[in-house]
């Protein structure tokens, strides 16, 4: 009770886990100074600094063009930029659709229904976003990935739907584009 050191230095001093002092501060009742000495304030600033660093280390993700590029050689032994080199054409244009379509998720979440009940082919009673007009089609005929993303395009349907529905077009090109804008004079803006 009288002692200015910290429960480390204690645990420390006396081998013992911090538990053990825990279990008897609670089980004698004792009451700890209320004020704190320079060394617990030093040792709890110490502690929160450890703790930030590690939280930040473990969230904030990539945060360099030159750190993601050591990433991806770490993990696949080639470039970022040879990856992208390497990439077909309709996987860019999916991987911009497919950008594009969860911008658009996100910013008119409202205007669909099952979107917490997204899930994977076989995932019990999951859901999928499904592109009306298909991408692979959007891409054969060279259309803009910003309309195939477009919410007048989307729908969340059932995995198994989405899995008889594969490639196919549901509308034709200029049902897309009168839905698109249908959508753009009713909620007066679009997100491209």
């Amino acid at each position: 009770y009288n002692t200015t050191l910290t429960q480390d230095e204690i645990c420390i001093k006396l081998n013992i886990k911090k538990g053990r002092i825990r279990f008897l501060i609670e089980k004698h009742k004792i009451k700890r100074k209320p004020n704190r000495t320079v060394k617990q304030i030093e040792a709890s600033k110490a502690n929160m600094k450890n703790i930030i660093d590690n939280k930040l280390k473990r969230n904030s993700g990539i945060q360099t063009k030159e750190h993601y590029e050591k990433l991806f050689k770490t993990r696949f032994g080639y470039d970022y930029s040879d990856f992208l080199k390497q990439q077909t054409e309709y996987k860019k244009y999916y991987n911009k659709v497919r950008n594009i379509t969860n911008k658009n998720l996100r910013k008119y979440k409202h205007l669909f229904e099952n979107l917490d009940k997204l899930g994977r082919c076989g995932d019990g009673d999951k859901f999928q976003v499904d592109h009306i007009f298909s991408i692979k089609e959007g891409f054969n005929l060279s259309i803009v990935p910003e309309l195939i993303g477009h919410p007048s395009n989307l729908r969340v349907i059932s995995w198994r739907q989405n899995l008889t529905k594969s490639n196919n077009c549901e509308i034709t090109l200029d049902i897309l584009m009168n839905n698109a804008n249908e959508f753009l004079t009713k909620y007066h803006k679009i997100l491209i």
